[in-house]
């Protein structure tokens, strides 16, 4: 049998599920905002982010993947096809040609610095009074 959530985690999230749409409406009269928002919101002030009342464990990450894919369901629910036809894909496609190659810049810098030290060698040098460089362990010369 799985484990069992705390009780308080299953009235906070009920709570914060039926506080979003309050919240919703009250902000709705100023500033749009969809109910989604505010469900997020909630949820990092009372998550372990800020506040710490709702602990990580397996039925919070079990609820934040079926939250998830319900984000991403609404949103693409919100997709009208028929306005991606009628525009230019140009905007599209350089659109898409620069977002990947940014995350490749960026993932290849992310790399060269997540190495391990014993590749850093050619950059550190050992004081001549150590036998070895303590970061990398390059041996004296």
């Amino acid at each position: 049998m799985g484990v069992r959530p705390p009780l308080e985690t299953i009235i906070l999230f009920a709570a914060i599920a039926a506080a979003a749409p309050v919240l919703a409406s009250l902000l709705g009269r100023f500033v749009r905002v969809p109910i989604v928002v505010f469900e997020i919101v909630l949820g990092l002030i009372f998550g372990p982010a800020v506040l710490g009342w709702i602990t990580v464990n397996d039925f919070t990450t079990f609820l934040a993947g079926v939250g998830l894919a319900t984000l991403f369901f609404l949103a693409g629910n919100e997709i009208d096809f028929t306005v991606l036809r009628e525009r230019s894909t140009g905007p599209t496609v350089l659109g898409w040609v620069l977002s990947s190659r940014s995350a490749s810049v960026s993932a290849s810098s992310s790399a060269d610095r997540s190495r391990p030290a014993s590749s850093s060698a050619s950059r550190c040098r050992p004081r001549r009074s150590a036998r070895s460089c303590p970061c990398c362990g390059t041996p004296a010369s």
